[in-house]
């Protein structure tokens, strides 16, 4: 059988933890999104999720080219926080899981 690799946390260090990723990701979001007003434009309408999903090289280069300095500093910052997002993300979303599974089992769910 597979353990939760949060099956080592006391409740007192799920609920801690829980409460660090929830605060991480409000933060994430919130500088994401302050990022991304820098990208938007006439080229690149919905800003880095613009960029993320062009379909060719040639439009990469036009959202690109119609950047100044700062948004692409935005850029860089806004692709490297949406990393870290998937990170705290993923994590908060597997305390959350092993939190329920885990009272499953305690109510004889499981």
């Amino acid at each position: 059988m597979l353990l939760s690799p949060f099956s080592k946390f006391s409740s007192t260090s799920e609920k801690k933890w829980s409460m660090i990723l929830l605060l991480l990701l409000v933060v994430i979001i919130g500088l994401m999104r302050y990022f991304d007003s820098f990208l938007t434009n006439l080229i690149c309408e919905n800003g880095i999720v613009s960029f993320e999903f062009a379909k060719d090289l040639e439009n990469s280069k036009a959202m690109i080219n119609s950047w100044n300095t700062a948004s692409i500093k935005a850029a860089y910052s806004s692709l490297i926080l949406d990393f870290l997002f998937l990170i705290v993300y993923a994590s908060f979303i597997g305390l959350h899981i092993h939190k329920i599974v885990k009272r499953a089992k305690n109510d004889s769910f499981i």
